[in-house]
Parts: structure tokens; sequence; C-alpha cells
């Protein structure tokens, strides 16, 4: 059996001026990013559940929980640890922060 060659795979980078910070670089093949803060944005002040977050729009955990994270550090997104009244694990809820309304409508272009 002969595999086929993979093709190589170029970089491309958009850089986007979030509030007169840093540049936040997106590169090809981070579209869940987009995903992500689109879902976020969509849910508004209720925010979503990380599981929901997996469930409804990013579809991989391992993958998700590294955009989630750099989204976080990147200061895109916050969360907030739910209790849970019946002795269940905490849930937690994510929010989109100003800053990430900002790169999505500079994203988007409008």
């Amino acid at each position: 059996m002969v595999r086929p060659l993979l093709r190589e795979q170029k970089e491309v980078e958009v850089n986007i001026d979030v509030d007169g910070e840093d540049d936040i670089t997106l590169k090809k093949g981070n579209m869940t990013l987009i995903r992500l803060l689109i879902l976020l944005n969509k849910a508004g002040e209720a925010g979503m559940t990380t599981m929901d977050l997996y469930d409804n729009g990013i579809k991989s955990r391992g993958h998700g929980y590294n955009i989630l994270q750099k989204a976080q550090n990147d200061g895109l997104v916050r969360y907030i640890i739910q209790e849970r009244h019946n002795g269940q694990f905490p849930f937690i809820v994510r929010y989109i922060t100003n800053s990430g309304k900002n790169f999505l409508k500079a994203f988007m272009g409008f």
C-alpha cells in the first residue's frame, strides 16, 4: 500500500489589535477559538458550562481544553466555579469578556 504524500501546511497568521493592547495572533486551524467566542457571545450574561461548550461547539475535549486555556490566558474568556447544593461536584460556567467581544467584532468585521 502506498501512502499519499502529505502536503505542507502553510501557516497563515492574522494579527488582531484588541483595545490597543498586544495583538492576538490567530493561526490557520484555530477557528475553534472563534466558534467558542461566538457560542459564548450568544449565551450572553447566562454564560455556558464547560460541558455544554464541549458538547455543542468544540467537540474535542483535549483540543477544546487547550483552546479554553489559551482564551482565558489572553483575557478573552473568564469562568466562575458554581457550587451545587446537593453535594455533587461543582460546575464551571464560562463567560466572554469585553476583550473577547472586541476580538470577535474585529475578526468578524462589524
